[in-house]
């Protein structure tokens, strides 16, 4: 179910841009189907990103593949707190400015902690494949697995607030009854 307060509503990739530098998808839901910019995206295995342009039919996902995209995380099994971005120079998700004494061991899975505004709580996100200590420096390197398998792509859920919506859209994803 989605998370209080959000309707889901379904879309369907129309174009995928996996560029290391930019990574982005266009998808077939936009004003139409009430979707605003700033909307989380998410598939039912985890979090893929965020709108960041609509138009009448359409919309684009800025990916957390992008290096402008970062989400706020929180270790679901010690509470840490930490920012997952994309390093393009690595190729990889990592959670980045992890202090020396913030609890990761591989394996941990971390979820959107709701801090900063733009992602809901509790959205899954990964599970931390790395964690190294190099002895000259104060922060942890944390690589993340992300749940989502971006070159894999092809039907998605955009959160839309329910304050914006109807319950008729409300009512028919929450039962399942609408599938993309």
């Amino acid at each position: 179910p989605p998370p209080t307060g959000y309707a889901l509503v379904p879309a369907r990739i129309l174009g995928l841009d996996l560029d290391p530098l930019r990574g982005f998808a266009w998808i077939d839901a936009g004003e139409t189907a009430g979707i605003e910019t700033g909307a989380a995206v998410l598939t039912v295995d985890g979090l893929v990103g965020v709108v960041d342009q609509v138009q009448r039919a359409r919309a684009r996902v800025r990916l957390l593949l992008s290096e402008t995209t970062a989400v706020s995380v929180r270790n679901v099994r010690s509470r840490a707190l930490g920012v997952v971005d994309w390093d393009p120079g690595e190729g990889r998700l990592r959670v980045d400015q992890v202090p020396y004494p913030a609890d990761f061991i591989v394996g941990d899975t971390l979820v959107s902690s709701g801090l900063g505004g733009v992602f809901p709580p509790d959205l899954p996100v990964g599970t931390v494949q790395s964690v190294s200590e190099p002895p000259e420096r104060l922060l942890k390197n944390v690589a993340l697995r992300p749940f989502v398998v971006f070159h894999q792509l092809e039907e998605l859920f955009v959160l839309a607030s329910v304050r914006n919506r109807g319950t008729s859209l409300l009512d028919t994803t929450w039962r399942g009854d609408h599938v993309p």
